[in-house]
């Protein structure tokens, strides 16, 4: 029974559709391959194969301690993921060997869940400081023609609870799964574990002008920490630049000896750019269950519109933070009190002084924002909008 899978690879590599063709299984043959009768069932690591046929060996499986997942706000920080036999001094990291074959091979690795049948795990592998080698969640590589061993150095980013369907939904329709068996687990997303998982190793190679897939292998399990932290609530989301504004948060079993609150901010690329953390003594921490804490200074005090950052909790000793939450930064005082200046001078309404500031750009819809908070926020935006439409910044 022939077993091979063949594919056309696109340039891309974004999808990796699987099927039986004799006619690639019969090239394989003419190169002196032999091909075995597939197993029913996959197995985590190939058994006794004779030495002729190739395949995906697993040379360093990844640590058995557990590790913690990234979430994409953090940026690409993701820390690799250290082999089994890694140690404080010398590193190792996950690797694999493509054993009897010489000449161009694909690499792909993927998230599958623990236990079989081996379905798409929702979080991403992400490599630091890399972008073209992660894409839609799994790790692509071409090697070279006389590479045959890889060592993989990348880091988990978990998805979110709220975006598990979206993740899957995206490797679904590009046909991302390795062992054939469905996306069926759409319809059931809360018996996803998403502190547990394996890598799945793919390896394609080149046969004529077609790939044909070796059989899949995957790791060991990995575990991601589940003691993560929960912020519930906070009484407010905004602060002035300046910082120093009293927030509350409700959060859930937090040790006052063991808790920072971080305010960063990333740019377009996910790298952080700034952060700072929050000020609170012990005694600011209630029962585990509360924190009452001041704000930071943003790192430019003079900016004179909304800055979008994020805060999160940090438990320093295991590194350990909760899932990160928006938060506004807004003009300073003396920005709003410019601006009262400007109202009470000019005399006029409200919708005047703002037309007649956007036409002198000055942001001060995003000051009046500020001074009137919550409350008249949407009323601002409106007001903005309007002007907006026919003049610009």
């Amino acid at each position: 029974m022939d077993y091979c899978r063949r594919e056309q690879l696109p340039i891309s590599v974004q999808c990796y559709p699987f099927t039986h063709d004799s006619q690639s299984c019969s090239a394989i043959k003419k190169r002196g391959y032999s091909l075995p009768i597939p197993p029913t069932i996959p197995y985590l690591v190939p058994p006794s194969i004779p030495s002729q046929e190739p395949y995906i060996q697993i040379i360093e499986e990844p640590t058995n301690k557990i590790i913690r997942f990234r979430y994409e706000c953090e940026g690409r920080t993701a820390g690799s993921i250290v082999g089994m036999s890694s140690t404080p001094t010398k590193k190792t990291y996950p690797t694999i060997k493509i054993c009897n074959y010489n000449g161009p091979v694909v690499v792909v690795i993927t998230c599958v869940t623990v236990d079989q049948p081996y379905l798409q795990h929702p979080h991403k592998l992400i490599e630091r400081g890399e972008t073209n080698n992660s894409r839609f969640g799994s790790f692509v590589k071409r090697l070279r023609p006389d590479q045959r061993i890889l060592e993989l150095q990348f880091g988990i980013q978990c998805v979110k609870r709220s975006d598990v369907r979206h993740s899957l939904l995206q490797r679904q329709q590009r046909n991302i799964d390795p062992f054939n068996v469905g996306f069926d687990h759409l319809n059931n997303l809360a018996l996803i574990n998403l502190y547990q998982l394996r890598l799945c190793y793919q390896a394609y190679i080149k046969v004529d002008n077609n790939y044909v897939s070796l059989d899949p292998v995957v790791s060991s399990p990995i575990y991601g920490k589940s003691n993560e932290l929960t912020i519930t609530r906070l009484c407010c989301g905004f602060s002035k630049m300046s910082g120093g504004d009293e927030i509350i948060m409700l959060c859930d079993k937090v040790s006052k000896n063991d808790i920072r609150i971080r305010f960063f901010e990333t740019n377009d690329e996910g790298d952080v750019v700034w952060e700072a953390d929050a000020t609170f003594q012990n005694q600011d921490v209630y029962k585990q269950m509360a924190i009452v804490f001041r704000t930071p200074r943003y790192r430019n005090p003079e900016v004179r519109h909304i800055v979008q950052v994020q805060l999160q909790l940090v438990r320093p000793s295991d590194g350990a933070t909760s899932e990160p939450r928006p938060f506004e930064y807004y003009p300073n005082p003396a920005v709003l009190e410019h601006v009262d200046n400007l109202v009470n001078n000019n005399n006029e309404p409200l919708d005047l002084v703002i037309s007649s500031s956007i036409s002198e750009k000055e942001p001060i819809s995003d000051v009046l924002l500020a001074k009137n908070h919550l409350k008249t926020k949407h009323t601002l935006h409106h007001y903005y909008e309007q002007h907006c439409q026919h003049q610009r910044f």
